[in-house]
């Protein structure tokens, strides 16, 4: 439904976006799938946003799944700068080949 309303009006419920972590990812996925551009753009500018310790692990892997490249340089990006705290979560080692795979592909050394 949120991807339709997108499409004619080229905005989301940002009620719904602040109510529920779950939604934005949602419609990342329904935008990536349909190839709709615009909406997945503003859904990678408020997940960026919306990066916290507890879930840029969780997001790292769906934006390798989904070959996000932005996405999976901006999260790249959080872990780098918050790699140590980050490496105590339990996500970071059950996903640390993804996120290592991030971390050397975007800030080779």
């Amino acid at each position: 439904m949120e991807l339709v309303r997108y499409i004619y009006t080229f905005g989301i419920d940002m009620e719904k976006v602040e109510k529920d972590e779950n939604f934005i990812i949602d419609l990342l996925q329904a935008a990536h799938r349909y190839g709709v551009k615009g909406l997945q753009n503003m859904a990678i500018e408020i997940i960026t946003a919306k990066f916290s310790l507890a879930n840029v692990c969780s997001i790292l892997v769906l934006a390798d799944q989904l070959n996000i490249k932005k996405l999976i340089k901006a999260a790249a990006s959080f872990v780098r700068t918050n790699y140590e705290p980050l490496a105590k979560q339990s996500d970071f080692h059950t996903n640390q080949a993804i996120i290592q795979k991030a971390l050397e592909t975007f800030f080779p050394q």
